[in-house]
């Protein structure tokens, strides 16, 4: 079988995983309700699975054939899962897993700023939000992927990228999905919990971003 991944240049395969963990961070951030957004996004997922060859074909035909605009249950269940206003069935927040007292706007949540402080970035809002939500982590990953065609000191932003993969989100998105996994009462959003896991996986310890 012909690589599929050779067939891209390195620029190429930067700019397609920067627009996929987009994907993800609009996903927490509860913006792909829209059908046609979601239509577009279901394409550049279906060409990022057949291009890495993530077996997450049945996970994206559950998004696919999802009918949002009758499917209030879905967005009852994310609600649920990440939102509130009850109590969080599988909070956003890196403090949560990793803070003994589960607590917000601990020390987890300013290593992460500091990280985004090493890129010379800041959240907009900055403490309305914590730094440590999930939304924020997928988009400052996404942001250095971009970085990687923007700027000469690659090894210094690949060097960042794999530091923040494996000390932050690598250490506690597994047990979050495992949580989305346990709680939700949709496909839905059990299909995206599938899609999140298998393209942070690829990732993940050793940045396969050629």
């Amino acid at each position: 079988m012909m690589n599929l991944q050779s067939q891209i240049s390195k620029e190429e395969a930067y700019e397609w995983k920067s627009k996929v963990y987009s994907i993800l961070a609009a996903y927490y951030h509860n913006q792909l309700w829209n059908p046609k957004d979601l239509e577009a996004v279901v394409k550049v997922l279906e060409d990022y699975n057949h291009l890495y060859q993530l077996k997450m074909e049945d996970a994206i035909e559950v998004i696919k054939s999802t009918n949002l605009r009758h499917e209030e249950d879905c967005k009852f269940d994310f609600n649920k899962l990440f939102i509130g206003p009850y109590k969080l069935l599988a909070p956003p927040y890196e403090s949560t897993y990793l803070n003994h007292d589960k607590l917000l706007m601990r020390a987890e949540t300013l290593s992460v700023r500091s990280f985004y402080e090493k890129a010379n970035i800041q959240v907009d809002g900055k403490g309305q939000i914590p730094d440590d939500h999930i939304a924020l982590e997928l988009e400052f990953i996404a942001f250095l992927l971009h970085q990687l065609n923007q700027e000469n000191e690659l090894t210094a932003i690949k060097a960042l990228l794999e530091e923040f993969l494996n000390e932050h989100l690598g250490k506690w998105i597994d047990e979050h999905l495992d949580l989305v996994n346990k709680q939700a009462k949709t496909d839905y959003c059990k299909a995206w919990a599938i899609i999140i896991r298998r393209i942070i996986h690829l990732d993940l310890n050793r940045m396969t971003i050629s």
